[in-house]
């Protein structure tokens, strides 16, 4: 029941803000936001108006960046992990504790 509440919440909130950020767009490009109104969706994509290429052409260098980015990042658990045991076993002393 609190789920659904929750969930009606953020969808009335999420449909205010989007007609909110509708007007002022509105306003400040005329036309051209209306064209661009007119092919999109306020809310919620239309996926029926989704079309892939049968090719796709991206960047190698920002391939590499994201892996990297990505090691970088899952490297991190094991550090974590292990400075979290050293707490634990007591080598490591506790500066700040959260209520």
């Amino acid at each position: 029941l609190i789920t659904v509440a929750l969930t009606g919440t953020a969808f009335a909130i999420f449909r205010a803000t989007s007609l909110l950020e509708a007007a002022y767009l509105r306003f400040k490009f005329g036309a051209a936001y209306d064209a661009y109104a007119a092919a999109t969706p306020l809310l919620w994509p239309d996926l029926r108006a989704y079309k892939s290429e049968r090719e796709v052409t991206f960047s190698t260098a920002a391939l590499v960046t994201t892996f990297r980015d990505a090691i970088l990042l899952l490297g991190l658990f094991p550090v974590i992990e292990c400075l979290e045991h050293l707490h634990r076993a007591g080598y490591l002393i506790t500066l700040v504790q959260l209520p």
